[in-house]
């Protein structure tokens, strides 16, 4: 079994780290001294233990900026989403508005124009 680091991998349990991962970090950083390898290796660990700590931060003072950010602009899609519909419903109304005007008032001449036409006679009564 490879050697490691007890004080630190102790010290990232108490922190709440997994086991696993306190083990291998340990593990990694009494090698440490070996060369570059090992060295991006334990900062690329160190790297995620600082994201993972200050999103645990953000989370505890009342949520991620970002996921606002993302809100907000999902908000202010689905406000313009609506605006356009609602242009498209008015122009729609619009639209059929002045068809049924003109149309009405079309068949109103029409009826009036047919009515001084035709002749008006009387029609015998059967009996």
């Amino acid at each position: 079994m490879a050697k490691r680091d007890k004080d630190l991998f102790d010290r990232m349990r108490a922190g709440g780290v997994r086991r696993s991962v306190a083990k291998t970090t340990s593990r990694v950083v009494a090698k440490a001294p070996g060369g570059k390898a090992t060295q991006k290796h334990v900062s690329g660990i160190a790297s995620d233990l600082r994201k993972l700590a200050s999103e645990l931060e953000d989370r505890a003072n009342g949520g991620s900026r970002r996921r606002s950010q993302t809100r907000s602009a999902a908000a202010k899609k689905a406000a313009a989403t609506r605006k356009r519909n609602a242009r498209r419903r008015s122009a729609a109304a619009k639209k059929a508005g002045r068809t049924r005007t003109t149309s009405a008032s079309e068949s109103a001449r029409k009826r009036a124009t047919a009515a001084k036409k035709r002749p008006r006679t009387r029609t015998k009564s059967r009996s």
